[in-house]
C-alpha cells in the first residue's frame, strides 16, 4: 500500500470508527448497508455503488443494496441473483478473491478481451474489491463505478482504501447477518413455543422451575405464577413419588415418557404425558421436558373401560336373567297346563269345588306369568333407555284401589293379616303405572316372603312436602350381603318363598328405578328372621 496523505488517512481512520460504530447502532442489515454506501462515499466518489453477497447454499450472487443513476435512479434498489460462475465481473472477483479494476476503453482496445457481464449500465469505470471474513473466504464483492467518460475516477489510492476497510466491511456485514439469522431463529422458536399447545418446560436439580412457555396460560397460571417455584407444588399428591423417581432415572441418562396428574391454577386436575431429557450447562444441571395434555385421551380411554365392563356385567345379567327366567316361567306353565288337563280330562267326575279350585289356581299362575312379564319388558326399557317418565296428579285412594284388587286376593289366600293404614284422598304428583308397580312389587315381595298367619303393614302419611310410604312384613328377611345386591340391575338373585313362590328378584330393582324417577329413594330394612321394612316418598301434588 503507497503512503496515504494525511488528509485521507484521517479519513480512512474515521470510517473504519464510523463502521465499527454503523454495526453496533444499525437496527438491521440495510441500515448497515445505507451507512457503509455513506461512509464509502466520504472516502472517494460512490454516487453508483453496490454490495454483493456470495450464497453458497445455490452458487448465486445476491444484490441486497443497490443505488445506480442508470438503473436505479429513484434510489435504492436490489437486483435478481445471478451465477458466480457467469462473466459477470463481480463473479470474477469472488471467483479469483482478488480486486477488479476495470476500464471499459483500455479492455475494448485489447484484442484478447472477452467480453464480461456490467451489473447496472455499460459503465466506463468498475471498480470491485472481494469482502473477505477472518478465515479468508470471499463472502461478497462491494462495487463503485461511473458512467461519464471525462476523467479516470479511482486511483491506486482509492484502491488502497477499499482493500483496507474491505476486511472491517465483511466483518461488520457478516456479524449483522449472524445478528438477523440469530434473531430470526428466536422469533420463529418464540412463535413457535407462544403457538405449542404442549408446554415447555425446564428445572434446576431441586425442582424449581427456570423456564415455562406461555402455553401455560390455558391453565390459569402466568409464566410468573410458575417461574421460580418447585415443580412440586402443581404435581399431583399422589403423582409426586413417581415423578421424584423418574426424575432421578433422567438424571441418570434414562428417557422414558411418564402420564402424571397435574393441577391447574384452579385445582382442577389434567392429565399429562411428559418426555424428559437431561442439559448440563456448565457444573449445573437441568431437567428439560415437554407436557402434552391427554385428559382428553384418558377420559376416553377409562370411558371405554368403564363401557367394557358395563356390557360385561350386562351380559352376565342378561345370561343369568334368562337361566332364571326360564326357570321361573316354567313352574306356572307346569301348573297351568297340569290343571287344565286335569279340568280337560276328569272334568265330568269334578265336583264344582274341584273345578272352582283348579281354575283358582290356573289364574294365580297365569297372573303370576303375566306380572313376570310385565316385569321383563319394563326391564327392558329400563336397558335401553326407552321408559318414559309421565307425571300427573293422581288419588292416592284410586292408585291404592287398583293395587288392592291384586293384591288381597294373594294376602287371603296365603292367610296372611294384611293392614293398610294410608291418610285418605292425599293427591301426589306422580307416574300412576310406575307408582302402582311399585307398591304391587313390594307388597307381593312381602306376601312371597312372609309365612301363613303373619302380617302385613302398609302406611302411607303426608310429611312435608311428600308421602312417606313404608311397606313391613313379618317374614324371613335377609342378610346382609342380599340387602347390599337387592337393587342392583345386574346382579339378579332368585329365591323360594315360604311356599316356594317362584321369583327372579326383578320387580324389587324395578321398584328402585321408579322411585328414583320421582325423584326419590328406595331403602330397606331387614334381619334374618326377623322380616323386612322397605320406604320411600313420592311428591306430594302442588294444587
Amino acid at each position: 500500500m503507497k503512503e496515504i496523505p494525511a488528509d485521507r488517512f484521517e479519513n480512512l481512520r474515521l470510517a473504519t470508527l464510523h463502521i465499527s460504530v454503523a454495526t453496533h447502532n444499525s437496527k438491521d442489515l440495510f441500515e448497515l448497508y445505507t451507512q457503509i454506501h455513506e461512509i464509502i462515499s466520504e472516502l472517494m466518489p460512490a454516487r453508483n455503488f453496490y454490495i454483493a453477497l456470495v450464497n453458497r447454499d445455490n452458487h448465486t450472487i445476491a444484490f441486497p443494496y443497490f443505488v445506480d443513476e442508470v438503473d436505479s435512479p429513484d434510489g435504492v434498489s436490489s437486483l435478481p441473483e445471478m451465477p458466480i460462475d457467469g462473466k459477470s465481473l463481480t463473479g470474477q472477483v469472488i471467483q479469483k478473491a482478488e480486486t477488479i479494476h476495470f476500464f471499459r476503453d483500455v479492455a475494448y482496445a485489447d484484442e484478447d478481451f472477452e467480453e464480461v457481464i456490467l451489473i447496472g449500465g455499460d459503465s466506463e469505470e468498475w471498480l470491485g474489491v472481494p469482502l473477505k471474513n477472518l478465515d479468508g473466504d470471499v463472502i461478497g464483492v462491494i462495487v463503485v463505478q461511473r458512467y461519464d467518460n471525462l476523467t479516470r475516477q479511482y486511483d491506486q489510492f482509492d484502491i488502497d482504501i477499499l482493500n483496507f476497510v474491505s476486511n472491517q466491511i465483511a466483518l461488520a456485514i457478516e456479524l449483522k447477518l449472524r445478528d438477523e439469522n440469530l434473531k430470526k431463529s428466536e422469533d420463529k422458536y418464540k412463535a413457535l413455543i407462544e403457538n405449542l399447545n404442549d408446554i415447555i418446560f425446564s428445572f434446576d436439580a431441586k425442582g424449581y422451575i427456570r423456564f415455562i412457555s406461555p402455553a401455560v396460560r390455558r391453565y390459569g397460571y402466568s409464566v410468573e405464577d410458575i417461574i421460580g417455584n418447585n415443580v412440586s407444588f402443581i404435581v399431583h399428591e399422589e403423582d409426586l413419588e413417581k415423578f421424584k423417581k423418574h426424575t432421578l432415572e433422567v438424571m441418570r441418562g434414562k428417557v422414558e415418557p411418564i402420564i402424571v396428574r397435574l393441577y391447574d391454577k384452579f385445582r382442577n386436575i389434567h392429565w399429562f404425558h411428559t418426555v424428559n431429557s437431561i442439559f448440563k450447562e456448565g457444573d449445573k444441571v437441568f431437567i428439560n421436558g415437554v407436557l402434552s395434555d391427554v385428559s382428553e385421551r384418558i377420559k376416553i380411554e377409562n370411558d371405554l373401560k368403564i363401557s367394557r365392563q358395563k356390557l360385561f356385567e350386562a351380559n352376565q345379567a342378561k345370561d343369568s336373567f334368562f337361566s332364571i327366567l326360564a326357570h321361573d316361567l316354567k313352574s306356572p306353565f307346569t301348573g297351568i297346563l297340569g290343571f287344565s288337563e286335569f279340568l280337560v280330562n276328569d272334568i265330568n267326575d269334578l265336583s264344582l269345588e274341584e273345578i272352582a279350585e283348579f281354575a283358582n289356581r290356573i289364574n294365580s299362575s297365569a297372573r303370576a306369568i303375566l306380572d313376570l312379564l310385565n316385569n321383563l319388558l319394563d326391564w327392558s326399557r329400563i336397558q335401553t333407555n326407552r321408559l318414559e317418565f309421565s307425571a300427573e296428579n293422581v288419588n292416592i285412594n284410586e292408585v291404592m284401589f287398583n293395587v288392592n284388587s291384586i293384591v288381597i286376593p294373594i294376602t287371603q289366600q296365603k292367610g296372611l293379616e294384611y293392614i293398610v293404614d294410608i291418610e285418605d284422598g292425599v293427591m301426589l304428583r306422580a307416574d300412576r303405572s310406575m307408582l302402582e308397580t311399585v307398591l304391587r312389587n313390594l307388597i307381593s315381595n312381602a306376601v312371597k316372603f312372609t309365612s301363613r298367619g303373619g302380617s302385613i303393614i302398609v302406611v302411607g302419611e303426608v310429611s312435608g312436602n311428600e308421602m312417606l310410604f313404608n311397606i313391613s312384613d313379618s317374614g324371613v328377611g335377609m342378610e346382609q350381603e342380599t340387602v347390599d345386591k337387592l337393587f342392583n340391575l345386574n346382579e339378579l338373585i332368585t329365591t323360594s318363598g315360604t311356599e316356594n313362590e317362584k321369583g327372579t328378584g326383578l320387580g324389587l330393582k324395578l321398584c328402585y328405578e321408579f322411585v328414583k324417577k320421582h325423584g326419590g329413594r328406595l331403602t330397606v330394612e331387614s334381619r334374618k328372621g326377623e322380616g323386612s321394612s322397605f320406604s320411600f316418598g313420592i311428591p306430594v301434588a302442588t294444587i
